[in-house]
């Protein structure tokens, strides 16, 4: 009997997270939020830390990104490639005046995941995957405004990112033959995010976040 031949795919991914408000999350330690928002020069010491706002509201993370699927056996394969991420959280309201503030995020990651068909049916199939990712900051965009009576103080900068960014994820995945080469895929994923001294965004108040990427998928 002939065997079917295994196709590497391609495919271009979309995503988008959870959006938040401050005020009902749980999140891990609070020791982070004494600590500035972003990391400026000693001559910029008006930089504000996250307990001088009342309100923190943290917009969906956007994901965009290449992956190659290479297959290892029948059902199983490795999926890798390049994703880029916005992460934006606003900030605002105080007791001592009106202060506001944007921290704009920017990273590219390269996520390796193994991933498990264990369902195909006429053009449907259903696979897990699990694995992690691998993110560097690439610039932090700062605004800050903080104003007293009449008198306001405008504070903005961009910024490189130190260090790394590690994560775990976990995905139960559907896909749905277009074409003879071509799948519609829908993602929903679970990330976990390490404690790795990055800027602030939601992954410092929620190490578990839940995110949905879709896109095509060409096999070849």
């Amino acid at each position: 009997m002939k065997k079917k031949k295994k196709s590497v795919s391609l495919a271009l991914e979309l995503g988008s997270g959870v959006a938040s408000s401050s005020v009902s999350v749980p999140g891990r330690s609070r020791a982070y939020r004494s600590e500035g928002l972003v990391s400026l020069p000693t001559g910029a010491a008006n930089v504000l830390t996250p307990n001088h706002f009342r309100n923190k509201d943290y917009l969906p993370p956007f994901t965009a990104g290449l992956s190659a699927q290479i297959p290892l056996g029948e059902d199983v394969a490795v999926k890798s490639g390049m994703m880029y991420t916005n992460l934006m959280t606003r900030l605002s309201g105080s007791n001592a005046g009106d202060y506001r503030a944007e921290v704009n995020l920017h990273y590219i990651g390269i996520p390796t995941d193994l991933v498990w068909s264990f369902f195909k049916q006429s053009k449907w199939e259903l696979y897990v995957s699990g694995g992690g990712m691998l993110e560097k900051g690439i610039r932090t965009e700062f605004k800050q405004y903080q104003n007293w009576d009449d008198v306001e103080m405008n504070t903005s900068a961009n910024t490189d990112v130190d260090g790394v960014q590690w994560s775990l994820n976990g995905t139960l995945g559907i896909g749905y033959m277009l074409q003879k080469n071509i799948a519609l895929f829908f993602d929903p994923k679970v990330s976990y995010y390490f404690e790795n001294d990055q800027p602030y965004s939601i992954r410092k108040e929620l190490p578990v976040l839940v995110s949905l990427n879709t896109g095509l998928r060409m096999s070849f």
